[in-house]
């Protein structure tokens, strides 16, 4: 990403949240690659947005050519479908082109649902979504794009087509749980209104799984590679300060098969940490180390 602005507003409990700015200019967007498919029938995206009105068709968060949750063309409704809404595709009644305003959605996707309309449940601001000018449901138990072992994009689609423009914050994504808004929001006590729920709380609350993340967008690093994930190549688009952490593997089991009695392996090897760390518009290499190879001794590994 290019432009990078960071804001937001605090709540009660004093956590600051922060916010992205994409710019469909640029365009601007996060790329990674799942090295593994995660659970394709259950799933869970939540992200806060706020954009100004458009006419063209905006993506959040894609795997696909043909796949988009984002905004549609028609002034500025929500749309999630699949396949070029082939397999399944839910567009709201509802506008969402208050460019003052911030909007919180969540997508529960769980096809294993017995009752076709509870395949997909889409919230804004809390509430469920059941109003809609297109609903064509999933078939039972069908495996979505996403969580794939393909390219997924935040603020456009894989193919970089269809670029957000606006700002994003507090995104999450759960793999193999379908949840509700009620674990990443709240109503505020004082003024009646639905706010995020400190990132602390949420993350004792849910399981990420094998593919879940979270970008809270809390420093300008964020904005080249999605977080929480290990990735082949880190590329800024221009000289960012980041901070990194470097955690040393742990020794491997001992034992193998029915010879020998197992043994369990050590705990981590300490850890590294820097900050402020410069880096340039340019590509590095980031290597993630194997894991330790189990002895068929007892000599441990």
């Amino acid at each position: 990403m290019t432009n990078i602005v960071l804001g937001g507003s605090t709540p009660d409990d004093g956590f600051e949240l922060k916010s992205a700015r994409f710019d469909d200019g640029g365009p601007d967007y996060l790329s990674k690659t799942f090295a593994v498919a995660g659970d394709r029938r259950k799933w869970t995206f939540s992200c806060w947005v706020k954009r100004p009105p458009s006419s063209a068709h905006k993506n959040i968060f894609g795997p696909t050519g043909d796949s988009v949750l984002g905004f549609a063309s028609d002034d500025s409704k929500f749309i999630f479908y699949q396949n070029a809404g082939n397999d399944f595709q839910l567009r709201t009644n509802a506008r969402y082109r208050d460019p003052a305003a911030w909007y919180h959605f969540v997508v529960a996707y769980d096809t294993a649902q017995a009752t076709a309309a509870d395949r997909i449940k889409i919230y804004a601001n809390g509430d469920r979504i059941t109003s809609f000018s297109h609903q064509t449901n999933p078939s039972q138990n069908l495996e979505s794009s996403w969580n794939n072992n393909i390219v997924h994009r935040i603020g456009a689609m894989a193919d970089a087509t269809l670029p957000f423009d606006g700002y994003l914050a507090e995104v999450y994504f759960i793999d193999g749980t379908a949840l509700g808004p009620e674990y990443f929001g709240e109503t505020n006590e004082l003024t009646n209104q639905w706010q995020p729920k400190n990132p602390t709380d949420i993350k004792e609350a849910v399981t990420f799984g094998v593919n879940g993340f979270y970008l809270p967008f809390s420093d300008d690093a964020l904005a080249t590679s999605f977080t929480d994930f290990s990735s082949n190549t880190f590329t800024p688009s221009e000289a960012l300060s980041v901070n990194c952490i470097v955690v040393g593997g742990g020794g491997a089991g001992a034992g193998s098969g029915n010879r020998y009695p197992r043994a369990g392996g050590g705990g981590a090897g300490g850890y590294l940490t820097g900050t402020g760390i410069a880096v340039s518009a340019q590509a590095y290499t980031v290597t993630v180390g194997a894991k330790g190879i189990g002895s068929t001794d007892m000599t441990g590994g």
